[in-house]
C-alpha cells in the first residue's frame, strides 16, 4: 500500500531536482578525478597544444630550431601557455579545460535557473555532461572548450549589464572577448563581432 505514495514522492519535482543535483556532482568529481590523473591522450594535445610549450622551453620563442611548424609559433598562445606548469607538475594538464567547462555549466546553470526554474537549469547541467564530445573537450588540452567559454562569459555579463547597467560587466565583456580570441584562431572573428555588437 505504500509503494505508491514512496512512488510518487521520488518523482515529485522536488526529489527531480535532488537526483539532478546529485548525480551532475557525482560525474563532475568523476571528470575532476580523470582530468587529473590520467594522461593526455588525443593527437593535437600531443603533437601541438603542449609540444610547442615544451620546445618553447627548450629553445625560447626567437631563434629556436625545434619548431616543425608554422602553427605552432603563429596560433594564438593564451590558452596553451596555462598549461605550462603542468608539464612540470607531469599531472592535471587538463584541469585548465575542466575549469573552463565546470565555468560553463555554472553559466548554463545561473541563466537557465534566471529565466525558467532551477529544476530545468540542474536538468540543462545534466544534458551537458552527457554529451561525449563536450566531455571530451573538457577533459583533455583542446581549446575549442575556452572559446566557448569566452563567448558564454560574454553572453552572461551581457545580460547582466543589460539588467542593471554597472560598468563592471562591460570590463567583464571585454575580459572575456580577450580570453576567446587568445585562445583559439576561430575566437579571432567570434571576438571581433561581438565586441562590435558591444559598442
Amino acid at each position: 500500500m505504500t509503494a505508491a505514495p514512496n512512488a510518487r514522492l521520488l518523482s515529485s519535482p522536488g526529489h527531480k531536482i535532488l537526483w539532478a543535483k546529485w548525480i551532475t556532482l557525482v560525474l563532475l568529481v568523476y571528470w575532476a578525478v580523470f582530468a587529473v590523473v590520467a594522461p593526455v591522450v588525443n593527437y593535437d594535445s600531443q603533437v601541438y597544444n603542449l609540444a610547442r610549450l615544451y620546445l618553447a622551453h627548450i629553445g625560447g620563442l626567437f631563434g629556436n630550431h625545434d619548431w616543425n611548424s608554422e602553427r605552432q609559433i603563429l596560433f594564438p598562445w593564451t590558452f596553451d601557455a596555462i598549461h605550462y606548469p603542468f608539464l612540470f607538475l607531469r599531472r592535471g594538464a587538463c584541469l585548465p579545460s575542466f575549469a573552463c567547462f565546470v565555468g560553463l555549466l555554472v553559466i548554463v546553470c545561473r541563466s537557465v535557473a534566471a529565466a525558467r526554474s532551477p529544476r530545468e537549469a540542474w536538468w540543462c547541467c545534466l544534458a551537458l555532461l552527457a554529451m561525449p564530445t563536450l566531455v571530451f573537450q573538457a577533459v583533455c588540452t583542446k581549446n575549442d572548450l575556452a572559446v566557448v567559454f569566452g563567448v558564454g562569459c560574454w553572453c552572461y555579463a551581457w545580460r547582466l549589464w543589460r539588467a542593471e547597467r554597472r560598468g563592471v560587466y562591460l570590463f567583464f565583456m571585454a575580459l572575456a572577448l580577450s580570453f576567446a580570441a587568445g585562445a583559439k584562431t576561430s575566437g579571432l572573428p567570434l571576438s571581433g563581432l561581438l565586441g562590435a555588437y558591444t559598442v
